[in-house]
């Protein structure tokens, strides 16, 4: 088996849990858990941005170190 690099290493941030549940008492209402990892080398600053059917519904500032 041979290995071929193809391009360069680069940053990489993932999404490595995500899930909902609904609230109870508010059957319309959903809580969510987001578990971001940074899988680069340097701190990372981003926004995570939450939409529903092409509509956003909320934006939440993140910063992450690596690891």
């Amino acid at each position: 088996m041979d290995f071929v690099t193809v391009g360069t290493a680069r940053d990489n941030l993932a999404i490595t849990r995500f899930a909902t549940r609904p609230v109870l008492n508010s059957p319309q209402t959903s809580e969510v858990l987001l578990e971001v990892a940074n899988f680069g080398q340097a701190p990372a600053k981003t926004n995570v941005e939450l939409a529903y059917d092409g509509q956003l519904l909320d934006v939440k500032p993140l910063s992450i170190d690596p690891g």
